[in-house]
């Protein structure tokens, strides 16, 4: 089955014209009575979307995806901005409706073309939810100790509510100059738009062009799985009950050559610790650690253990700790 985003998708229909309204309310109840969902409301939700589509838009999609927690529904179409800028609100009461019954809803504008709606509906009661898309962390970041400023950068963004972005990289050397290439990745993160991970890696790297350079972990964090590319020789490590596995990286300076990328994934289950760090903590600090007791910190702690024990001063020093679930 197609995944979007982290979510399976159980069903998609482009919507061109009226006869496509009928067509989606009935494939769709199929669907929810396959699984024994009784939700009436979806039906209302899928309605407003599509007749969206058709009086504001073009080229629309409407996909449902199902899982035992939630229903996904996504709908997309160009046009939208234009209308938008024309002083077409297009939902208008409709909006009341979707968001009187959708449990989160994320609205992504996609190069000034497409608006993108995101929409979940939970199967499970609020406090089960919340505990499994849980996430806690930690960012510590100290500079050489001979600075004020380190060249080490993080970014996070909530991309939807189960679908986080992080983002920890090194720039080459330390100190001001250092500091000010970091800043410039960050300022554009801030103002660019982007859906995965490949299009997140292209934006640090052209703004990483004719600079020093920086080695790189980028991480997609979704319900069962982590999407990560690393470049360089960020340690990153995946610590679950049973088991402790390095993350794979290719070597590289992002923004001084060209470099091949490689996506990577590892399928998680809800409670684990994802641990990365720059190569100012010393590489084998794990060793030193017992993982089984790491379930019993926060990831506070655990970040400001790495930093007093393992920290190498005469460098930029970075850990990023995070937990999920638990």
């Amino acid at each position: 089955m197609l995944k979007k985003g982290g979510v399976i998708i159980n069903f998609s229909l482009e919507i061109k014209d009226q006869l496509d309204l009928f067509i989606l309310e009935y494939y769709s109840k199929k669907l929810l009575e396959s699984k024994n969902i009784h939700k009436p409301e979806v039906f209302l939700i899928l309605k407003e979307l599509a007749s969206n589509i058709l009086k504001y838009g073009k080229n629309g999609r409407i996909e449902i995806g199902l899982s035992d927690e939630a229903i996904n529904i996504i709908a997309e179409n160009e046009i939208f901005m234009d209308n938008l800028k024309n002083g077409k609100k297009g939902l208008g009461l409709g909006w009341k409706i979707i968001s009187n019954h959708s449990d989160f809803i994320t609205i992504r504008i996609i190069q000034q073309k497409k608006v993108m709606f995101n929409l979940r509906i939970n199967l499970v009661q609020k406090e089960e939810a919340e505990k499994k898309y849980k996430i806690n962390y930690s960012i510590l970041i100290e500079p050489h100790y001979l600075e004020k400023r380190s060249g080490d950068f993080f970014y996070e963004r909530r991309i939807d509510e189960s679908c986080y972005l992080f983002v920890l990289g090194d720039v080459l050397g330390h100190g001001e100059k250092a500091f000010e290439v970091a800043e410039k990745v960050k300022e554009k993160l801030n103002k660019t738009e982007f859906y995965n991970i490949n299009e997140v890696y292209i934006v640090v790297e052209e703004a990483l062009i004719n600079t020093r350079g920086a080695v790189l972990f980028i991480c997609f964090v979704y319900d069962e799985k982590i999407e990560y590319i690393n470049v360089g020789n960020i340690n990153a490590n995946l610590i679950q009950k049973k088991s402790i596995k390095k993350l794979l990286n290719i070597p590289g300076i992002v923004g001084r050559q060209y470099i091949s990328k490689k996506v990577f994934n590892e399928e998680v289950f809800n409670d684990y610790i994802l641990i990365a760090a720059t190569d100012g903590i010393k590489g084998n600090f794990l060793n030193y650690m017992n993982p089984v007791k790491l379930f019993l910190y926060n990831t506070d702690n655990i970040a400001k253990e790495i930093i007093e024990k393992f920290k190498i001063k005469d460098d930029d020093s970075s850990v990023f700790v995070l937990r999920k679930g638990g």
